[in-house]
């Protein structure tokens, strides 16, 4: 049902085999658009030692948030995804970090736990 909204089929999955390729995804919110600047996107895996295995920068033009219809807030959205190749992964535990700045003290930060087979 949600594969005709996101263009694939979202899981509840946290576990993964050492052979998947794991799509990430997820939509970046801000309310205006007009004179604001980039969205900075900082991804970052750690495991169960809180080393950093993986590390990925990236920044959202202000181009890409288009209007939310429906929404009782005017709020603007962009996509933001990647494919994680698990290949680089040994079996474990991990915890997924994505932070999204706009400027100090504007910035929102989400965490997912998962785990290779």
């Amino acid at each position: 049902a949600l594969t005709g909204v996101f263009g694939f089929s979202p899981t509840a999955v946290r576990a993964f085999q050492r052979s998947d390729f794991v799509d990430v995804a997820l939509r970046i919110y801000r309310r205006n658009v007009r004179g604001a600047g980039n969205v900075d996107i900082e991804t970052t895996i750690v495991d169960s030692q809180d080393a950093q295995v993986f590390s990925r920068q990236s920044s959202l033009e202000p181009p890409c948030f288009e209007k939310i219809l429906g929404s009782d807030k005017v709020q603007f959205g962009c996509d933001y995804g990647f494919t994680l190749d698990t290949r680089s992964l040994t079996a474990g535990d991990y915890l997924l970090k994505i932070s999204a700045s706009q400027e100090p003290g504007l910035s929102a930060r989400r965490e997912m736990r998962f785990s290779i087979q």
